[in-house]
C-alpha cells in the first residue's frame, strides 16, 4: 500500500509541477527566478522516499534521532542559500524592510538593554512586553547567549523547527491504532522534515515557526491526557501561556477540540470526571493569565485595540501599489465572497502564486511549499474522511481533525489569514498529523484525481485573480 502511496504522490507532484510552470511561463514569461524552484520538488520527493526507507529500519530512538538531524541540516542549508538569495535579489538578507527586519531590529535592542541593565522586560522597548512580544525576547535570549549574529537566531529557529518535526512523528505515532498507520506515522516525520513550507520559513527571523512549536506541543500533551490519563495539566497550561505572546488566537481550536471530545465521548460515570477535567484546564489557564496580566504593567499583555489595530493595519497595507484597483478589488472580495466561500475553498487555500507581480516587495519563497503540499492534499482529505468515521475508534486522530477545522473557521473570517502561507503554517502543518488514518480504499482514485484537478484549478484562478487585482496576502 505504501508503494502505491508513493507512487501516486510522485505523479500528482509532477502533474502539479508540470501545470503551474506551463501556466507562470503563458502569463509571466520565463524570466522567474522562483521557477528553479519547482525543480527542487523533484529533489525533495526523492530525498524524502530515500529517506523514509533509512529510517525504516531503525527502532523509535534511533528513528526520532534521525528525524531531527535531517530536519535540522535540512533547515541550516536552506538558512545559507536563502541569505545568498536575498541579498542578490533585496539586497538585504532579509524578505523586506518589514517584518523580519523588523524582529531582527526589535530583538537587538533587546539585547543591548539585557547587556546594559540586566535581562528583564522593558515597557519603552517596543513588543518588550505584550502579545507580540515572544519571537523578539526569544531572538533576544539566543543574541545574549551565543552571540550577536543574523545566523544565531536563524539557526535557533532550525533546531526549533526541527524539534517540531519530532513533535509532529511523535504524535502521529501516538494517534496510530495499526502497523499500516505507524508506517504513515514516520511518514509524516519525513514530510516535516523535507516540507518546503516548513524549512523555508524556519530560515527566516519569524515568528510562525515558534507558534508551530508550541501548537504541537499543545496538542501533543492534549493527545497524551486524553490516551493515557496523564494530568499534565501545568505543562499544558504553560505551553498554551507562551501562545499568548505569540498568536492569542491559536489557543482556541486547541482548548475547544479537548472541551468537544470530552463532552462527546463522555461515558457513564466518567461524565462528571470529564468535567471537572475541563473546568480544571480552564481555571488554571485563566488564573495564569491573570497573573501574566497584572504582572505587565497597564495590562500591555491583552491591549486589545493596539492588538486587533495592527492586524487591520496589516490587511489594509498588503497591497502591491497601492491603486484604485487594489482598493477596489479588496472591498468587492469582502463583499461578494466572504468568509463562507473562503471556508468552502478552505481545503486548496492557501494557494501559490505562479505569476510575477511587478511591485512585489520580496521573493516568491511559498510557492514550491505550497505546490508542495498540495500534491499531498488528496491523502489529507482521505485521512480526514477515515479520522471522522472512525472517530470513535479514534478518538486522537479526531480531535486533530476538530483542532484543523476550528483553525480553518477562524482564517476563514480573514481573507489575509487564509490566503497567507505563513498565517496557514499551524493550519497546513496539522494536516498531516492526520496522515496515519489514510486508507486507500475510504476515497476512491477518481476523488482523489478529482481533488488534484480542483487544486491546480484553483491556483491557476487565484494567481488570474493576484495578477490583475495586484493584492497581496502575504
Amino acid at each position: 500500500m505504501l508503494k502505491d502511496f508513493k507512487k501516486e504522490w510522485f505523479i500528482n507532484l509532477i502533474l502539479y509541477c508540470t501545470a503551474s510552470l506551463i501556466f507562470s511561463i503563458v502569463i509571466s514569461g520565463l524570466d522567474q527566478p522562483y521557477l528553479i524552484s519547482f525543480l527542487l520538488l523533484i529533489i525533495l520527493y526523492i530525498f524524502a522516499i530515500s529517506a523514509f526507507k533509512y529510517i525504516n529500519k531503525y527502532d523509535y530512538k534511533m528513528l526520532i534521532i534521525s528525524i531531527f538531524f535531517i530536519s535540522l541540516i535540512i533547515r541550516i542549508v536552506s538558512i545559507f542559500i536563502y541569505i545568498v538569495i536575498l541579498k542578490n535579489i533585496i539586497g538585504i538578507p532579509f524578505l523586506s524592510y518589514k517584518d523580519d527586519y523588523i524582529y531582527h531590529q526589535i530583538a537587538t535592542e533587546i539585547y543591548h538593554r539585557w547587556k546594559q541593565s540586566g535581562i528583564g522586560l522593558y515597557n519603552d522597548i517596543r513588543f518588550s512586553i505584550g502579545t507580540y512580544s515572544g519571537f523578539p525576547n526569544f531572538s533576544a535570549f539566543l543574541l545574549y547567549l551565543f552571540g550577536e549574529s543574523i545566523l544565531t537566531i536563524r539557526f535557533g529557529n532550525a533546531v526549533i523547527s526541527s524539534l517540531t518535526s519530532v513533535l509532529a512523528i511523535k504524535i502521529a505515532m501516538k494517534s496510530a491504532n495499526d502497523k499500516l498507520s505507524i508506517n504513515y506515522s514516520k511518514f509524516v516525520g519525513i514530510i516535516y522534515s523535507v516540507s518546503p513550507l516548513l524549512f523555508s520559513i524556519a530560515s527566516f527571523q519569524l515568528k510562525d515557526t515558534l507558534l508551530l512549536f508550541f501548537t504541537l506541543l499543545s496538542i501533543s500533551i492534549t493527545i497524551d491526557n486524553l490516551k493515557y490519563g496523564k494530568k499534565k495539566y501545568i505543562s499544558l497550561v504553560l505551553s498554551l501561556c507562551a501562545m499568548l505572546f505569540i498568536r492569542p488566537a491559536a489557543i482556541v481550536p486547541i482548548v475547544f477540540g479537548y472541551i468537544i471530545i470530552k463532552i462527546q465521548f463522555r461515558h457513564g460515570s466518567k461524565k462528571i470526571n470529564n468535567i471537572v477535567q475541563v473546568v480544571i484546564i480552564l481555571l488554571m489557564f485563566l488564573f495564569v493569565v491573570y497573573l501574566i496580566d497584572k504582572i505587565s504593567e497597564n495590562s500591555i499583555l491583552f491591549d486589545e485595540n493596539s492588538y486587533f489595530s495592527s492586524r487591520i493595519d496589516s490587511m489594509l497595507n498588503s497591497t502591491v501599489a497601492n491603486n484604485s484597483k487594489a482598493k477596489i478589488s479588496k472591498t468587492n472580495i469582502a463583499k461578494y465572497i466572504g468568509t463562507p466561500v473562503y471556508l468552502i475553498l478552505g481545503l486548496f487555500l492557501p494557494a501559490p502564486l505562479l505569476v510575477t507581480l511587478k511591485d512585489a516587495e520580496t521573493i516568491n519563497y511559498s510557492a514550491f511549499g505550497l505546490i508542495f503540499h498540495l500534491s499531498i492534499l488528496p491523502f489529507l482529505v482521505n485521512s480526514m474522511y477515515v479520522a471522522y468515521k472512525n472517530k470513535r475508534e479514534n478518538h486522537f486522530q479526531y480531535y486533530i481533525l476538530i483542532v484543523f477545522i476550528l483553525y480553518k473557521i477562524g482564517q476563514a473570517n480573514s481573507m489575509f489569514s487564509i490566503l497567507s502561507a505563513r498565517q496557514s503554517l499551524s493550519t497546513l502543518s496539522i494536516m498531516y498529523l492526520l496522515l496515519p488514518s489514510y486508507k486507500p480504499d475510504a476515497l476512491k482514485k477518481d476523488k482523489r484525481v478529482l481533488i488534484l484537478i480542483l487544486s491546480i484549478g484553483i491556483t491557476f484562478m487565484y494567481s488570474l485573480v493576484r495578477i490583475y487585482s495586484r493584492t497581496v496576502a502575504g
